[in-house]
């Protein structure tokens, strides 16, 4: 599955989903997502600058840049296609934890082929294309 990231910084990229999202609830939007700690790592940390076509970030941080995003949203009805298609089963499994404690009062629809992602959902329906 692909992220879009926009050329800007990582702080903007999270604040897509809340433009008047305050500095202090995009960083509790990234610890929320795991990836609090990678961008401390970097140089110029939440004002390091990232595009689709130049980044240092692989498939999976993207991935966790997106959902910070989704922390960050006042949206009520989410809808994640394949949200750990390219994280370790350690991420996944933090992620998932995750979602399930800070979706409060959220409807989550997760999208995945992955068996581990869909055993942690409510409820669970089957597309057959045969």
């Amino acid at each position: 599955s692909h992220t879009d990231i926009i050329h800007e910084t990582i702080m903007e990229n999270i604040r897509l989903a809340n433009i008047n999202a305050s500095d202090d609830e995009v960083i509790e939007a990234a610890k929320r997502a795991f990836i609090h700690e990678l961008i401390m790592s970097l140089p110029d940390q939440y004002q390091t600058i990232i595009s689709s076509s130049h980044t240092h970030l692989s498939e999976g941080e993207k991935q966790r840049i997106s959902l910070a995003r989704c922390f960050v949203s006042t949206a009520q009805f989410w809808i994640l296609d394949e949200p750990t298609s390219n994280v370790d089963s350690l991420n996944e499994a933090w992620i998932i934890k995750s979602l399930k404690e800070n979706a409060d009062d959220k409807t989550i629809l997760i999208i995945s082929h992955r068996q581990s992602t869909l055993a942690q959902c409510d409820s669970l329906f089957t597309i057959n294309t045969k």
